[in-house]
């Protein structure tokens, strides 16, 4: 029976549950002194502990948020995090520079976004600009991870300082990006990369009028910060603000006619972050095998974006409950996380998804794999992505409460049929219903079909690998509140 309509059925017992509570006359207008169903509250603790996850995309991507993080922050209860930003650095023309022109100046604009995660206060933030020696590639602009590492030339091509006050950034960042101030860092680079760039427009062959003939001459910057206290955000899409270019390497040059010329680039294609977590010394000093199961002494629970650090959750506990309740009907089930740590200067994430994990607490995705399939219109075969027909078959054993996302997780299903997301409630808490879900988990174990048991608190707002927002929570806090009914047994 679709789950869907199971549920649906439960509500109308509910119904007429309640509105038999309304009258409880017999035909004889005597009460009955005996409910038919049971209805029960319960709130099941569920085990936390904590992983550590090998790699994170932090490359920005068409049609999701775009951002480079640079800066580095050392965090007591997280670990000391650097993050080093990549870029491409692209013509925006193909027109031929004259052959007499000569470089007067190049300046690199990088436009904040206004996300910071660091230390309070004003401080003064110290960025150098590096000649990547190493390509970066177009093909790969969705398969940058926070762990990749791209070489670039130790010698600087310029350095700027930015004075940045977090208060003034929290003020900006909540704003609509239409509406936020202009803050842009401005580097002065040497003037022999100047002199690279501009020898490709002088040339004007494929070399500067093809991206991928053009990266292998120009393969990009890297922006590297030094002693700093604070991670900020760059804007080097221009994203902010539709239709600007006011993250850009311009060229000051002239010609024997001309003088006060520019040439513009912008900074585009491949682009990711790279970070550099250590954690010695830090409340979370013992994390550090990837996917290596750890229950922190202290009995709290831990959760970064971008840096890898996940909660699991265990749902041992209410599979283990509901056998003691063979015919029991979930009215709802509500997950909720009470009283983050209050770590002033820190924000927590907006909200979750729950992915599934395997026994070996990688996330559970769709396996798929390159056959030659039929094509009719073509009569003949030809390659294509084949998903393995034994997740097919697990994702409809769900049977709509489970799906995989675009990140390729099998991810919880809400009560409204969209994918599960635990939100941050008022106050300091987490909450959210996934009632579908349980009622699924009882049935398939009522039949002895193994259920999902673990589960991944995987952050999405702010996006994972463009953000480093963390929280704290108390492993106690974390429990999945069951309203159910289970009928009389009349005697």
């Amino acid at each position: 029976m679709n789950l869907w309509v199971k549920r649906t059925g439960q509500l109308l017992l509910a119904a007429l549950f309640l509105m038999a509570c309304e009258d409880e006359s017999s035909l004889l207008g005597f009460k009955n002194p005996i409910s038919p169903f049971d209805v029960k509250f319960i709130e099941i603790p569920i085990t936390g502990s904590l992983f550590l996850m090998d790699s994170i995309r932090t490359s920005n991507f068409a049609g999701e948020l775009n951002r480079i993080l640079v800066g580095e922050h050392d965090d007591s209860r997280f670990g000391n995090i650097k993050a080093i930003g990549f870029s491409h650095v692209l013509p925006t023309s193909t027109v031929k520079v004259d052959a007499s022109a000569q470089i007067d100046s190049v300046v690199l604009h990088m436009r904040l976004d206004y996300y910071l995660y660091g230390a309070p206060g004003v401080s003064e933030q110290f960025f150098n600009i590096h000649e990547l020696t190493e390509q970066l590639y177009l093909d790969s602009v969705s398969n940058y991870f926070s762990n990749r590492s791209i070489a670039f030339d130790p010698v600087s091509l310029g350095s700027a300082t930015k004075s940045i006050s977090k208060t003034y950034f929290s003020e900006q960042f909540q704003k609509a990006n239409n509406t936020k101030d202009t803050t842009i860092i401005k580097v002065v680079l040497n003037n022999n990369f100047g002199s690279k760039l501009l020898a490709r427009a002088i040339a004007g062959d494929t070399t500067y009028t093809k991206l991928a003939e053009f990266t292998k001459y120009i393969k990009g910057l890297a922006i590297v910060p030094t002693a700093n206290d604070k991670i900020v955000g760059l804007d080097l899409n221009n994203t902010l603000t539709t239709g600007s270019r006011l993250s850009k390497l311009v060229v000051h040059y002239h010609t024997i006619e001309q003088d006060s010329l520019d040439l513009t680039f912008i900074l585009s294609g491949a682009q990711f972050t790279k970070l550099e977590v250590n954690r010695s010394g830090s409340d979370l000093n013992t994390l550090s095998d990837f996917y290596q199961e750890v229950h922190p002494i202290n009995d709290l629970l831990y959760t970064q974006n971008g840096t890898g650090v996940i909660t699991k959750l265990d749902f041992t506990n209410f599979i283990e409950f509901s056998e003691t309740n063979p015919y029991m009907i979930i009215n709802a089930a509500e997950l909720v996380i009470q009283d983050l740590e209050g770590d002033s200067g820190y924000d927590p994430p907006l909200n979750f998804n729950l992915a599934v994990l395997k026994e070996d607490n990688r996330f559970r995705k769709l396996r798929t794999t390159i056959k030659n399939v039929w094509n009719p219109a073509l009569r003949d075969s030809v390659p294509a992505v084949v998903t393995d027909p034994r997740d097919i078959a697990e994702l409809n054993k769900y049977k709509g409460t489970v799906t995989n996302t675009p990140d390729g997780f099998f991810s919880v299903v809400s009560d409204q049929n969209t994918v599960f997301t635990l939100q941050k409630t008022s106050g300091n808490s987490f909450s959210g219903f996934l009632t579908l879900l349980t009622q699924q988990l009882y049935e398939l174990d009522k039949s002895n079909d193994e259920p999902f048991r673990y589960f991944g608190l995987y952050p999405v707002n702010p996006q994972n690998g463009k953000s480093l927002n963390r929280m704290i929570f108390n492993k106690d806090k974390l429990k999945l509140r069951v309203y159910y009914s289970i009928p009389t047994i009349i005697e």
